[in-house]
């Protein structure tokens, strides 16, 4: 699956910063990306402006947003049933102290809550091809179904009928929810692309954001069969992103990867890995006193 026209919806905060960090890094890589910006829908009638471009689109990137906001809720309630949407993935990379030292990633899919109506196999069926086809984009060789047990998980059945079919290359293991809680932190080789329930994803994303790491950066998707959403989300700094492209720029890799512009999405991680090992130019979010245009210019600098 295949677009070039992008809707780009700033954040209310770091507008023009955000924005410009975007365009900057598309346009340097080639990407043949178009992007077509919205204003901030701060008012019902910009909020349904926006998403009709969202879905004349079929993808978008927003953000930054914080988790749980009213404004990612308007958006998702609105764009759920017109995009497909059914699958909720985070991206976390985890940055060591000093450079040279590869980061790690952790992936987490979880199914967004079932509406009343739900054909439960049809749902997880699905649910299945979406996860899976995120763990080949992220060119995943192992992935882990989180659940209570193995014998009584329609999840687990879904993914391992859609493997024997479609995914033959992907490796399927099953962990109960108090295995990967006890292992996570120690064994995050094996546990690097879970995909489980909504409950038990929040409760492991939870884990995840308050393991004791050197730097991290967040970026959320909603996968659909019609359309896609990437964002950032903001977790280091409590304060309003003011000014901080980092996260939004680790979203754009996931969306190109999600256009199968694997070179580019590769190019702007390394170079977005880079800038944050060699601590240069870091905005206050990793501890630095630079601004998001003077971060945004030490990763183009890696391009």
């Amino acid at each position: 699956m295949t677009f070039e026209r992008i809707a780009l919806i700033p954040s209310l905060y770091g507008e023009e910063v955000l924005t410009q960090a975007m365009v900057q890094a598309l346009d340097k890589i080639g990407s043949g990306v178009i992007l077509q910006v919205a204003t901030y829908p701060q008012s019902t009638e910009l909020l349904q402006q926006t998403c009709e471009l969202i879905q004349d689109n079929q993808v978008a990137l927003l953000g930054p947003l914080k988790e749980g906001s009213l404004e990612e809720e308007q958006l998702k309630e609105q764009l759920q049933t017109p995009l497909g949407l059914s699958a909720e993935c985070y991206y976390l990379l985890y940055f060591p102290a000093g450079p040279f030292q590869p980061f790690q990633e952790q992936n987490l899919i979880y199914d967004m809550p079932k509406a009343a109506g739900f054909n439960l196999r049809s749902h997880y069926q699905a649910f299945a091809q979406q996860a899976l086809q995120a763990a080949r984009l992220k060119q995943k060789s192992i992935i882990t179904v989180v659940d209570e047990a193995a014998d009584a998980s329609e999840l687990l059945n879904a993914i391992e009928r859609a493997v024997a079919t479609e995914y033959s290359d992907l490796e399927v293991q099953f962990s109960n929810i108090d295995e990967v809680s006890r292992n996570l932190a120690s064994d995050n080789e094996r546990y690097n692309f879970l995909i489980t329930h909504h409950l038990f994803g929040k409760e492991i994303k939870n884990q995840l954001y308050g393991k004791p790491v050197a730097k991290r950066l967040c970026a959320k998707s909603h996968l659909g069969s019609s359309g896609a959403l990437f964002y950032a989300v903001e977790l280091a700094n409590p304060e309003p992103p003011v000014d901080d492209p980092a996260s939004l720029i680790l979203a754009s890799v996931n969306l190109l990867e999600f256009l199968g512009r694997d070179n580019e999405a590769e190019a702007i991680l390394s170079a977005l890995s880079q800038t944050i090992s060699f601590d240069d130019r870091l905005t206050s979010a990793f501890g630095g006193h630079h601004s998001g245009a003077d971060f945004t210019q030490a990763v183009l600098e890696r391009l």
